[in-house]
Formats: structure tokens, C-alpha cells, sequence
């Protein structure tokens, strides 16, 4: 499964290297794609960061938050056939 990360806002005292540092670190960004993420963030045109778990998604909300920046996570959505098979309907 994958969850979304979406950034939506940052504080006055965001951290911007260091929130690139993370980017590139934790979300296996190259600089280039982190500066361009944080770019984006600062313009709020709301970027999504994609992982592949509940547990890195909510070890970067943390961290990203810690250093300023404001985000939250979206949870994939079961479709039908995974409720179906897992006796959700």
C-alpha cells in the first residue's frame, strides 16, 4: 500500500536544509528533487511525498513537523475487491 504525505502549510521558523536533509535522507530524494519539493512547499502548492508505509509516512510527518513543516497523511482507500476479499461488504 501507499500513503501520501501531504504539505500544506510551514511555520515562520522552517528549517529548509534541514527539512531537504530529510527529504533526501528518509524519502530517498536526490537534492535536486528535495529542493524542488521544498520549493513547491513554500509556494503552497501542496506536494505530495509517496511511501510505501504507515510507519515511514508517520516517521516523516514527525520529523517534517519537528522542523516546521505542516502535513498530514492520507491512507490509501481499499477498493472494493480488497473489501471483498477480506469480508469488508
Amino acid at each position: 500500500m501507499q500513503y501520501q504525505i501531504i504539505f500544506n502549510n510551514w511555520t515562520d521558523d522552517l528549517k529548509k536544509v534541514s527539512f531537504v536533509s530529510l527529504l533526501r535522507d528518509v524519502g530517498g530524494m536526490s537534492f535536486f528533487d528535495a529542493k524542488r519539493f521544498l520549493e513547491s512547499l513554500l509556494l503552497k502548492e501542496e506536494p505530495v511525498l509517496i511511501v510505501s508505509s504507515h510507519e515511514l509516512a508517520k516517521t516523516l510527518q514527525k520529523k517534517s513537523e519537528q522542523l516546521g513543516a505542516i502535513c498530514k497523511i492520507k491512507a490509501p482507500k481499499k477498493n472494493i475487491a480488497s473489501r471483498l476479499m477480506h469480508g469488508g461488504l
